[in-house]
């Protein structure tokens, strides 16, 4: 199978290896220019993805902000596609969006105000309560901007390092376990076993260090849906049927004795979680 992986920054390149291995040819686009020389012998590298499409009989996004062009050339093309969806990369990207959806699919939320600028979220500090307030910048930026605020100092010193023009979401803290769940989806229905992943995010053990986004992953099968699955994941059924989405789904939870509060929606593959999953399969992930 001749495999097309469209990627941001190359952090698909432990799927496309694992894809090589198997006896597949991936041809790999990288967007970003530094990476220039990211999977050099591993994959073949192309210079553009459009030219690639009818030669490929799947194609793979790594990472949201693709979906309307893909979804417009795979179409044309008749090929397809794994990973991309406008809709979904909407609601991760815009998280108030994103909370909007997870509010109407029933997914409970953490308290969660919505401000157009840093400036304008200042205005918390008035309003500032215990445990304290969660800063989370919309856009695909980095990991380390999104910063755990227990005191006003901190919330203020953070919100003084983002960009004038940040919109941003601020999140009423909730003490509980941070646990993922995730589902792939077909087009038309889940397929099982669903799984959840304990992700790992400081660079140092203990829970030390800047947050670097994922540092290791804990990945394990669900043997049916649970109650997590059928209260976070699952609950994205109807509005998925609306889509023409195909791939991984993870509703990032702080879990409590009690309930279970939906923090942030992935419709594409997770790192380094799917490098995890694929460590526990027992067949090769291109079936």
């Amino acid at each position: 199978m001749r495999i097309l992986l469209i990627s941001e920054n190359g952090d698909g390149l432990g799927i496309a290896h694992q894809l090589v291995k198997e006896g597949h040819v991936v041809d790999c686009w990288i967007k970003e220019i530094q990476f220039e020389k990211a999977g050099q012998g591993i994959v073949n590298r192309i210079d553009s993805w459009r030219p690639a499409i009818p030669k490929a009989d799947l194609i793979l996004v790594d990472m949201v902000g693709f979906g309307t062009q893909v979804e417009r050339v795979a179409t044309q093309f008749g090929k397809p596609y794994i990973g991309a969806d406008p809709l979904l990369d909407v609601a991760e990207l815009d998280r108030q969006k994103g909370m909007d959806l997870f509010n109407k699919a029933g997914i409970r939320i953490p308290e969660t105000w919505s401000y157009q600028s840093p400036v304008e979220a200042k205005a918390m500090l008035k309003m500032w309560k215990e445990p304290g307030f969660v800063i989370k910048p919309c856009g695909n930026i980095s990991t380390a901007d999104t910063t755990v605020c227990r005191d006003k100092d901190t919330f203020a010193f953070s919100l003084d390092q983002l960009d004038a023009s940040q919109e941003l979401i601020i999140q009423h803290i909730v003490e509980g376990v941070e646990i993922s769940t995730e589902g792939w989806w077909n087009g038309r229905g889940w397929i099982e076993p669903f799984n959840h992943t304990f992700e790992e995010k400081r660079f140092l053990e203990g829970n030390l260090g800047p947050n670097t986004g994922c540092m290791g992953n804990i990945v394990f099968a669900a043997k049916r849906p649970n109650k997590l699955i059928q209260n976070s994941v699952m609950k994205l059924e109807s509005f998925l049927k609306k889509t023409k989405y195909r791939g991984p789904v993870d509703v990032n939870c702080i879990v409590t004795e009690k309930e279970a509060y939906g923090l942030e929606l992935t419709a594409r593959f997770g790192y380094d979680a799917i490098e995890a999953l694929m460590e526990g399969l027992n067949e090769p992930i291109a079936n």
